[in-house]
């Protein structure tokens, strides 16, 4: 669950920490889109007020969305009542930007309004009175690539409710990816370790055998045991 009150560290995410630290997730498939979905969803409706009011109030229209680099949406849920067709605009302007600049929308459009523009990509600068990007989308790396696979996106509330809600999914599901694998290359750590001392005590009790069976025999070729 996100913790309303740490909301303001957000603003800790700058563009260069933005774009070195991806958050790349060890793998990514239709099982891990569905999760990472899953659990983008339960974070954005935790920010949101209860569901009772939002029945009779259509100001919030959030939406999650996972979709592949060229566009394939593998993940949409609508997370509250009133969403639209503008949704979809937002979160397909979003995540053509964030795929083309590999980093979040929210700190592209930072470094738009403070016209801090030294670090971004030079053809943006013919684009600036047109762009309108916001909050909400973040590139999905994943490890042992330099190149956006994925993007999740999250339209409708606050731009910077919706960048700390992605960023922090992004971020608890990475670790919980990293951790899963930690469990498993320990468990067959553990089952290397039994196998070979489970080989070792055959071969012991192979040679304590030969030696009952060879009795003094075995003293003339093994004179040091």
């Amino acid at each position: 669950m996100i913790d309303r009150n740490s909301l303001k560290f957000h603003f800790s995410f700058g563009f260069k920490e933005d774009y070195e630290e991806k958050t790349p997730l060890v793998t990514l498939d239709s099982n891990n889109v569905y999760e990472l979905g899953s659990l983008t969803r339960e974070n954005a409706k935790d920010m949101l007020p209860s569901y009772e009011s939002l029945r009779g109030n259509l100001e919030f229209s959030v939406v999650v969305d996972v979709s592949t680099a060229d566009g394939h949406s593998l993940f949409r849920s609508a997370v509250s009542p009133g969403t639209s067709a503008i949704n979809d605009w937002s979160i397909l302007e979003n995540r053509k930007a964030a795929i083309s600049y590999r980093c979040s929308s929210y700190v592209l459009q930072g470094e738009v309004k403070s016209e801090q523009i030294s670090s971004l990509p030079k053809q943006i600068s013919r684009h600036l009175p047109k762009f309108r990007h916001y909050g909400g989308a973040g590139p999905i790396f994943i490890e042992g690539v330099h190149f956006p696979v994925a993007c999740l996106t999250i339209d409708g509330n606050n731009p910077e409710y919706d960048h700390y809600i992605a960023m922090r999914s992004l971020q608890q599901f990475a670790k919980r990816q990293r951790d899963e694998r930690q469990k498993v290359q320990t468990r067959e750590q553990q089952q290397r370790d039994e196998e070979i001392a489970r080989q070792v005590s055959n071969k012991l009790e192979e040679e304590k055998n030969a030696r009952r069976l060879d009795g003094g025999a075995w003293e003339l070729f093994h004179p040091d045991s």
